[in-house]
């Protein structure tokens, strides 16, 4: 996470903190938005068929920053993956609590689809594609918690919920990472 641009150094031992990995966890990175290439496409060629994955995402609008993480392997196969083990977090957002999102419903865990980088079920998805593009038809970035990951504490209702991790339910991404943990 050391080569990270989206996290500076207190960040990472936040995040590191906050999901709960080990100290001495050790982490490649797969794939920046910025260095190989804004798309799906790029994405799928980095991170498929790697398990054990943190993807790290900032959003334009609000600059917070939030993501995901799974044991699962993505790839392009339309098809659900169970993980007990995914979960969401926010780092950044407006009510200042960082949170971790841990997965209610493991068969739904992750979608692979290759219209899309990251699915977390309904929860987060984000098409790296829609970033680049004024179609207003385009699959959108978007959050939708509360659907397969549990809700932030204290949310007292879903509009508030749904701009819990980017700030809006459909945002724009200004940088995405993918890490893998070795």
């Amino acid at each position: 996470l050391r080569y990270s641009t989206i996290l500076a150094p207190e960040q990472i031992n936040e995040l590191i903190k906050l999901c709960k990995f080990e100290r001495g966890s050790k982490w490649t990175q797969l794939y920046r938005a910025s260095r190989d290439g804004m798309s799906n496409e790029s994405f799928h060629a980095k991170c498929d068929n790697k398990p054990n994955t943190l993807t790290i995402v900032k959003a334009a609008e609000t600059g917070y920053i939030f993501g995901g993480y799974t044991s699962a392997c993505w790839d392009t196969s339309y098809d659900f993956k169970d993980d007990p083990n995914a979960f969401l977090f926010s780092l950044t957002n407006g009510r200042g609590c960082p949170a971790k999102l841990n997965v209610k419903d493991s068969k739904h865990a992750i979608y692979c689809d290759p219209d899309y980088a990251i699915v977390f079920d309904e929860d987060l998805s984000i098409n790296l594609s829609f970033s680049q593009t004024q179609d207003k038809y385009a699959l959108k970035n978007h959050c939708f918690l509360g659907r397969c990951y549990e809700l932030p504490a204290g949310c007292p209702d879903y509009e508030v919920v749904n701009r819990f991790m980017a700030g809006a339910t459909v945002f724009s991404v200004a940088e995405l990472e993918v890490y893998q943990r070795v």
